[in-house]
Formats: structure tokens, sequence, C-alpha cells
């Protein structure tokens, strides 16, 4: 263990003569400086240029996205990728939302509405945290529905796609369309 010692600047040789004003007497040890050691002389200009450039360079976040707004046809309790999103390696938080359109039929006859938001196009089987998953089951979806999904925080080391998928169960005679959108935050 070393000794610590206290060291007064009284105790050290000046740097700069009385009349040098402007200028700063400068320890360059990191280990802190003592009686021998020497002293530079800076401008307050050298010294806030070595501050300034010790103060660490942080990006903005990034937003990326992809919405699509033309509607893909859906069949019957069937799965449809609606929209991808290439996310880059790094730490993200990824959103999306589901749009369903009814554009024939009896609304009431709409039995349930699901979205995925995913690293691939399947349905999870448990809970993950790299996906969200919305299913409702609308009493009457009118001429339409938005499911919104939960963040995903995703910390990758490779990029990856991300799957908005879709599916809708209905009885009858029923045309239902879906579109929507993912977004991405880096953090």
């Amino acid at each position: 263990m070393s000794e610590d010692r206290i060291v007064s600047l009284g105790d050290l040789p000046p740097a700069v003569t009385a009349t040098g004003t402007d200028s700063f007497a400068v320890c360059q040890n990191p280990e802190g400086c003592g009686t021998n050691d020497t002293l530079a002389q800076m401008t307050l200009e050298q010294v806030s240029q070595f501050v300034v450039s010790q103060i660490p360079v942080t990006q903005p976040p990034q937003f990326i996205y992809q919405v699509v707004p033309y509607r893909v046809a859906l069949s019957n309790d069937t799965m449809a990728t609606v929209v991808t999103l290439d996310i880059p390696a790094g730490r993200w938080l990824v959103h999306a939302e589901a749009w369903f359109d009814l554009i024939s039929g009896n609304a009431s006859n709409v039995m349930r509405l699901a979205a995925t938001l995913a690293p691939d196009t399947n349905y999870p089987a448990d809970p993950a945290v790299d996906r969200s998953v919305t299913i409702t089951a609308p009493s009457n979806v009118g001429v339409g529905c938005v499911l919104p999904l939960g963040w995903v925080y995703l910390d990758t080391a490779d990029p990856v796609t991300y799957y908005l998928n879709v599916s809708a169960s209905w009885n009858g005679s029923i045309a239902m369309a879906a579109y929507g959108k993912i977004t991405g935050l880096s953090q």
C-alpha cells in the first residue's frame, strides 16, 4: 500500500513568474505531484482543451422505422407478416403497432385479433424477453382496431430482423386486412 502524502502548493517550485497571470502551473503526473516534480506552464485555453478532450463522446440515439401503409389481406386464423425491420447490432428499444381493417362483413363475427413482435415468424409458446404479444377478443371491431405491442429491449452483437406478425379469427364471411409499423431506438 502506498503512503499518502499531502503537499501544499507553497512547497512546489514556481512554474511561471508572478507576472504570468494568464498561465497555470500544471502537474503532469497522474499519480500526484511531489516537491521534486516539474510543473508545466499552460494557458487557460490549453487547460480547457485538455479538459474537453477527456469528456467521452456519446452518439445521439438512432431512430429507425418501417411503416407499411398498404393493407396485407388476411385469411381466417392464419398468421401473416405485415412488416419487417432490420436492426443493427447494439442496444435497442423496439416497438410495433398492428392495425386491422374490416373491409367487409359483420364486425360482431370477429372473434380474435393477435399481433407479435419477434425475431421470427412463430407465435411464442411462452413469454420471452426478445418478443412481445398482444391478443384481444373484441366484442365489436367496428371498422378496425389498433393493437399496440409492448417494448422489447434488445442487446445484440449481431444484426437481427424483427417481424410484425398478425392473425385474426372470425366466423362467417369477412374480409380483413392489416398494416402497421415497427420502430427502433438505439440506447
